[in-house]
């Protein structure tokens, strides 16, 4: 997204927060959350040591990720940090592309989700 393309919403995101609320501080701050969210990436890697398929991928995302610490699922499937990236690389994982994150970790996952959901109803 250019700077351009970010720079319509803001200042609608602008004339909207005066309207609403009246305090500089706070618009400043909205507009400044905005601008994070448009600017954030994302790095996937595969960890081909792992067995558990849910901890085998992993991803890091900048800038909101000041650490840049991976994330992965634990085995109750809740998200935890490990290791920066430099380490990540230095450990053997394996850089990937968002379309292997997403076919090989994410739709196998959602579809575990709602066959698990499925079983229980």
């Amino acid at each position: 997204m250019n700077k351009k393309e970010i720079e319509k919403p803001i200042e609608l995101l602008r004339k909207i927060s005066k309207e609403m609320y009246d305090n500089e501080f706070f618009i400043e701050t909205a507009i400044l959350s905005y601008k994070t969210q448009q600017e954030k990436t994302y790095t996937f890697f595969r960890d081909d040591e792992q067995t558990d398929e849910l901890r085998k991928y992993n991803w890091c995302q900048r800038p909101e990720d000041t650490t840049m610490s991976l994330r992965r699922f634990s085995e109750n499937g809740e998200i935890e940090g490990y290791m920066s990236e430099s380490l990540a690389e230095h450990y053997g994982l394996k850089k990937v592309t968002l379309n292997e994150f997403i076919h090989k970790f994410v739709k196998p996952l959602v579809k575990y989700k709602l066959d698990s959901k499925e079983d229980k109803q």
